[in-house]
């Protein structure tokens, strides 16, 4: 059984004593040797998983993705600015087999609390972040940001996010955006989007297509809460999947949903046993 690292911290009375072990909740892997453990803390296997050693970057890690040979981390960092420390995403990159964390230029300081990173083969990847905007008046709106780039991070574009900014009205706790994102690996993106805790409860929820890689979004589905039947508004949004056939959402209650006609209509998947 494979073991994390742990290290020796000094307590109030001057003992050393071991700290707190990482916690991670992803696993990723470049290759059959090379791979993370992630979200929040960051370990590095160097061997196939035989080994894990801590790695090293600016704060907790949100997400994470390959492309090529770089592999990508959304990282959450928090800079005190007076007596404040607002919270912001930085995306950092380093090579796969010489890590070495570094922030993408122009991507540092994005205003936001949660992001999810997709990869497509050979060279597109994006970058989804969420947060939301705090006006003088203490009103606060979520919305989201869209970054992509189609040439393997040589450019970057900033694109249409797929959900609209709302109130906290619409999205109640706190005005918190929640989204996955998924690519059945063609020209198609889609999104689901909800408020809320990751779109709690019967929190509202919404389905986007985008056919140009996020250029231009169409929503293709919506399920406000106390409305209907709609098996997509029960639940969190978990996980997203796509394939050319399919798309797959896990919702946090044991099971998952499938839309077989584009996100249009979604069914709970049974599971045997």
């Amino acid at each position: 059984m494979a073991t994390l690292p742990t290290k020796l911290v000094v307590n109030c009375v001057g003992d050393q004593v071991p700290a707190a072990p990482p916690t991670v909740s992803g696993l990723l892997f470049a290759n059959r040797t090379v791979g993370w453990a992630f979200g929040p803390s960051l370990v590095q296997t160097g061997d196939g998983g035989r080994r894990w050693v801590p790695d090293v970057v600016p704060g907790p890690v949100l997400a994470m993705a390959t492309l090529g040979g770089t592999a990508y981390a959304a990282v959450r960092v928090c800079r005190r600015v007076g007596r404040i420390r607002p919270c912001q995403v930085d995306l950092e990159r380093t090579r796969v087999r010489v890590t070495h964390w570094q922030p993408v230029r122009g991507l540092s300081g994005l205003p936001g609390t949660a992001a999810e990173l997709v990869a497509r083969p050979p060279a597109d990847l994006w970058l989804w972040v969420g947060f939301t905007h705090v006006t003088a008046r203490g009103e606060s709106t979520a919305s989201t940001a869209l970054i992509g780039t189609t040439d393997g991070g040589g450019r970057w574009l900033h694109l249409t996010p797929p959900c609209p900014a709302l109130p906290t009205t619409v999205y109640p706790i706190g005005g918190t955006m929640a989204g996955l994102l998924a690519t059945t690996g063609d020209a198609r993106l889609w999104a689901v989007c909800g408020g809320g805790n990751g779109g709690a409860g019967v929190s509202p929820k919404f389905v986007h297509a985008s056919g140009n890689d996020g250029r231009t979004w169409r929503l293709v589905a919506n399920a406000i809460c106390c409305m209907g039947l709609d098996p997509l508004r029960y639940g969190y949004i978990v996980d997203l999947a796509a394939t050319p056939a399919a798309l797959w959402l896990g919702n946090g209650h044991g099971s998952f949903l499938v839309s077989r006609d584009g996100g249009r209509r979604w069914a709970p998947v049974r599971l045997p046993g």
